[in-house]
């Protein structure tokens, strides 16, 4: 498939690229996102490392934007609840102590 890169911005706030690509073969647009969190993982290292666990309130995680976006927007996909629903926190809870998403995380434990 021939694609043809129509515009791309970079936000400075989120560190999320947006690419808009021309696909010749079928005559349509694709959106494209990406995100290197890789300095939003290591800031939640550095907290988990630095400071401990407050009684009252803690930080409990740090959710790269993108992936945000993603959690936020499943319901239109049929894959989560929507937020703010009754059903939305401990989704979101069940997402944040799932092991693929640990990194997300400032401590150790769950949620």
């Amino acid at each position: 498939m021939s694609r043809k890169l129509v515009a791309e911005r970079f936000d400075v706030q989120s560190g999320i690229t947006r690419r808009l690509w021309y696909n010749a073969a079928d005559d349509s647009f694709t959106w494209e996102r990406e995100q290197d969190v890789e300095p939003i993982l290591d800031l939640n290292h550095e907290i988990a490392t630095s400071t401990a666990p407050g009684k009252d309130l803690r930080h409990v995680a740090a959710i790269p934007p993108l992936i945000w976006g993603q959690w936020a927007t499943a319901h239109l996909r049929g894959e989560g609840p929507a937020p703010a629903s009754d059903d939305w926190w401990p989704w979101l809870r069940r997402k944040l102590n799932d092991s693929d998403y640990r990194r997300f995380r400032v401590h150790g434990g769950t949620v």
